[in-house]
């Protein structure tokens, strides 16, 4: 596999994991009163898996690889520390897949692991300026530019969910 594929497969998956950190936000912010009540266990699953999904995602990203190329990272393109929060993030990833604890049956993985928002947004925004920045380097081709449009996702994402809620009401 060339270069520039492993490039794109890695923003492609990044930007799954912006979509899925995109969405929880979006539902904690809409879902309100009588509608998270009436279907308050479907909404806490809801947000329980893509809050794992997207910090699995973010994990992936960042995770270091003992040999290059065992893994797409990036790392396998570029290094640039933060390595107390990026290690809070492996800790978070290791505790979901292999030791089911209490943690992870709370309703938070970030709260029972103490990672916040604030932590995974600098996180997404680390890795989109990595992207950015490296983009032209490995023909990432697409003409939008990586942080306006995973910002241009989120708000269709938005309007996607307003528009099934108004049909649930």
């Amino acid at each position: 596999m060339t270069k520039q594929k492993e490039f794109q497969i890695l923003v492609k998956s990044l930007a799954l994991a912006h979509h899925h950190f995109s969405l929880n936000e979006i539902i904690h912010q809409e879902v309100k009163g009588g509608l998270y009540q009436k279907y308050k266990f479907l909404w806490d699953v809801i947000q329980l898996g893509l809050e794992q999904s997207y910090l699995l995602g973010l994990a992936k990203f960042f995770e270091r690889p003992k040999e290059l190329d065992e893994t797409i990272s990036i790392y396998y393109f570029y290094d640039f520390g933060y390595n107390d929060l990026i290690n809070k993030l492996k800790k978070v990833r290791n505790k979901m897949i292999s030791h089911h604890d209490k943690k992870v049956t709370e309703l938070s993985f970030l709260k029972g692991l103490k990672m916040n928002k604030e932590d995974v947004r600098l996180l997404f925004k680390l890795a989109t300026e990595a992207v950015e920045n490296l983009k032209k380097d490995f023909g990432y081709e697409y003409p939008d530019h990586v942080i306006t449009g995973f910002e241009v996702d989120k708000e269709i994402l938005r309007l996607n969910l307003k528009e099934w809620i108004n049909k649930l009401v």
